[in-house]
């Protein structure tokens, strides 16, 4: 596992769900156009997000089905995967650039563009450790 992402699991008090998740990523990347960014698979080939729901304060790393569920009910170009306060911001994955990025509440609810928060998922480690993605 990146080492990046181990000391991102390590430093949160929420415990992630471990285990082996090959079956359930093997499906959520049949359904996407491209290839997952490695870090992406590296995660959640060995965690399948957040166990419980710890406060609304915090970023919640979604479980694989989620993940699925959300791809296809908006069918556009975020992979969406982490959250915070009921969708309000979420971060997402484009598979249109590579990049990731930040959006508040459903696509048919908000009228702005979801605004660039990284461009390579260390830097989001990064931002989700020290909280700044909130604001």
């Amino acid at each position: 596992m990146n080492s990046n992402i181990s000391k991102f699991i390590d430093s949160k008090s929420q415990q992630l769900n471990t285990g082996d998740y090959t079956s359930e990523l093997y499906k959520l990347t049949e359904l996407l156009p491209t290839q997952l960014p490695l870090e992406l698979i590296d995660l959640y080939s060995k965690s399948n997000g957040y166990k419980d729901y710890e406060g609304f304060e915090s970023i919640q790393l979604w479980g694989i089905e989620q993940i699925i569920e959300e791809y296809i009910s908006y069918k556009d170009k975020h992979l969406r995967f982490a959250d915070s306060m009921l969708s309000v911001p979420w971060i997402s994955w484009s598979l249109k650039d590579g990049k990731y990025y930040k959006g508040y509440g459903l696509s048919n609810e908000y009228d702005g563009k979801p605004e660039l928060l990284a461009t390579t998922f260390d830097e989001v480690l990064k931002l989700l450790s020290e909280a700044e993605i909130l604001h």
